[in-house]
This record gives C-alpha cells, structure tokens and sequence, in this order.
C-alpha cells in the first residue's frame, strides 16, 4: 500500500509539473482552443463544450464555452475530477440519475445533466484536464461521436505540446543572443529583440575577431518558427564565417543559405559591420537593409545606405562596403523593419527613433526605449530588433 501511493504521489507530482509549464492558468481566451470548443458545440448540437484543467484545487475552464456560473470550481465538485482518474472516456447519460454525480452543484442547478468528457494528456498518463461536451437535458453519445470526440481530444493535446515546444524554442532562442559588452571603458554595444510570435524572424550577433569587432542584425521575410529556423542557419553562417571582410562575409553566407532560402521562398535583410575601436571607424556592407543610422552629438542623423540586394533573391551580383567613422558620444543605431511600425512605418520612422538618442543617454537607456516603445505598439505587429553602438572615447 504504501508503494501505491509514493507512486501516486510521484505521478501527482509530475502531472501538475506539466500543467504549470504550460502556463495556460489565469491567461486570457486563445483562439487555438476557442476554435476546437465551438466546432465541437456545433459538430455535437450540445450547448456548451470546454477544454478544462485541473491542478492540485480548483478546476479551470480556459475556453469560453461554458455554460453560465463560475469558470472555476472545487476540484471535487466537478465531473472532470473523475474524467482524469483514468484514460478512459466518461460519459454521464443522466447526472441526476447518477449516484456519483447527482449532488454535485452543476448538477442540482440543472446546469448539467448529459457529460461526455475525453481525458487530456500529454503522455505518460499524465491526465491534465478534459475536453467536454454538457447538455441540461439527458442524452446518449454514439460510437461515431465518441470516436470524433477522442479525435478532437488529440487537437487539443496537439496544441499543448506547440504551445510547449514554442517555449523552448523562445528559451533556446534567447540563449543564443550574445550578452551586452561588458568590461569595455572605450564603447558601448547593446541588442534588443523582440519577437511578434514568441520566436523571431530577426537576430542579431557579434563576435571579436583580432581585427575588430564584427556584428550583425538581420531581418528574415516573414515571422514565427519558420522564420526562426531560418534566421537560425544565418546566424550560424556568420558564425562560421569571422574575420573575412565585411562584404566577403555576406557573399558566402549568401552562398550557404541560397538553397534554404530557395526552397522557402524566402529572402533576408541585413547589415554586417565591423567596429574598430582605436579609430571608431566601422566598415559594413548592407544587403538590402538600409536601416541603420549614425546619430551625431549635435542631433545630425546620417543614414547607411544599402550597398546590395537582400540575401535570397541575386546573390550573383554581390556586395559592395562602405564605411562611417564615429566621433565621441555618436551612436549607431541598426533596427529591423518592425521598429517602423512603432512611429509611422515609413522610412521616415528613423528620424523619430534618433529622438531616443540624448546627449548623455547610455546604449543601455536608448535599447529600453525602444523596448518601451514595443510594448506600446499594434498588436500583431512585426519582430522588433535593435543594435546600438556607442562610442564612449
């Protein structure tokens, strides 16, 4: 006896494990689940289906179709706290004819008298919560609507695990992204991205090589996972690329990525620069970006033009550098297409962002305006990424 229950226990521990990394608790509806319960409303003529989730307490609808009263309950005075205890599907013909059910709230309120709940899990047994069809007048569900029940069941499970997967490629993602310089008394250089889709299309990197110091920002067409994967393998190319001359550098990375961004249909901005901290000299070649800025200590805004096509559309004509010299207190600026959006998404847009650059601003305070400024911006909206360099002496 004892051993049954430290596995229960165990088991219990792991369930709600899972639960609480979905982090679907207290959030707002989602439309992913909000379509999956009103089809089932209308494929079943039931007046109320929801996806519920129950933790070690309370009992939780995360979809709106429910029926009136309260999305939250005592665990034990619902019938998805049996649905869970096993793998099997529950349906409850008559609630007020069952002695299991019949004292329960929803039941005596005439909420609920029909039942069929499909028990979610995300494997290994581990029972989350129920998918639900109710009904206030009795009734029975056939082989065929069981069938399509369960099958409906797995969509739902099918949209936890991306939802869990999505979280760990947002973790990977940002692991990714290197740390602000640290430890440097003569510059300052700060990125900042921020994904549309919890992963973005955009990266940006640096590395130092003996000749400089390298960084890139780049925008792939397109947002979410396929875009990542692709601004993935970019990000890598350059990786594996350091030291070459600046257009040199996108030239091969171009020849590296043609394929992949064939077969997408796809197609990448960016600037590849590199700093030279004893002179402030940067050398960047630009492939269709034309996005970055250099704001002078007296307000003057001097825009990098672009000096090549995006990456993905005609590698064969190549790239051409050019270079910018920073004074002390200048700071360059190098966004992604999203950043924008957040004035008036025109390419006069730049002349607005060089506003965030004050006499004595930090890389730092100029990276959390436009952190500021996202957070404010559409919903919806494109992956906002942004490199600021700034040169201190």
């Amino acid at each position: 006896m004892s051993n049954h229950i430290d596995v229960h226990a165990a088991q219990e521990t792991d369930r709600l494990a899972v639960l609480r990394s979905l982090d679907l608790f207290g959030t707002p509806p989602e439309e992913r689940f909000d379509r999956i319960t009103r089809i089932a409303c209308e494929i079943f003529g039931v007046p109320a289906a929801f996806i519920t989730l129950i933790d070690e307490h309370n009992w939780t609808i995360k979809s709106p179709q429910m029926p009136p009263g309260r999305a939250e309950l005592p665990r034990e005075d619902t019938l998805c706290d049996h649905t869970i205890r096993s793998s099997e599907m529950l349906i409850v013909p008559d609630a007020t004819k069952d002695e299991r059910f019949a004292d329960l709230d929803l039941v005596t309120s005439s909420q609920i008298r029909f039942y069929a709940g499909q028990p979610l899990s995300l494997g290994d047994d581990l029972r989350l919560g129920a998918l639900c069809l109710i009904d206030p007048e009795p009734r029975q569900l056939g082989d065929a609507d069981r069938e399509l029940l369960k099958e409906m069941a797995q969509w739902v499970e099918r949209e936890m695990r991306e939802g869990l997967q999505l979280d760990r490629a947002v973790e990977v993602q940002r692991s990714l992204f290197p740390l602000d310089m640290v430890g440097r008394d003569d510059f300052e250089l700060v990125g900042v991205c921020i994904p549309a889709r919890g992963v973005s299309g955009d990266f940006y990197a640096w590395n130092e090589p003996p000749a400089g110091l390298d960084f890139t920002l780049a925008d792939v067409m397109g947002k979410g996972t396929g875009a990542a994967i692709l601004a993935s393998a970019l990000r890598m190319a350059f990786k594996l690329n350091p030291g070459l001359g600046v257009a040199e550098t996108i030239r091969l990375v171009s020849d590296e990525a043609a394929n992949d961004l064939e077969a997408a249909g796809a197609f990448a901005t960016l600037v590849h620069a590199r700093y030279q901290p004893l002179t402030g000299r940067v050398d960047y070649a630009d492939a269709g970006h034309g996005l970055t800025i250099v704001v002078r200590t007296d307000g003057t805004v001097e825009r990098l033009q672009s000096t090549g096509l995006p990456i993905g559309i005609a590698p064969h004509l190549g790239w051409d550098s050019a270079s910018v010299v920073l004074a002390e207190g200048d700071v360059l600026l190098s966004v992604s297409d999203g950043v924008l959006d957040l004035f008036d998404g025109t390419i006069d847009s730049l002349n607005a962002l060089a506003l965030f650059v004050t006499p004595h601003s930090s890389a730092h305070d100029i990276a959390d305006r436009v952190k500021v400024a996202a957070k404010a911006g559409p919903d919806g909206g494109d992956d906002v990424t942004v490199i600021v360099l700034r040169r201190l002496r």
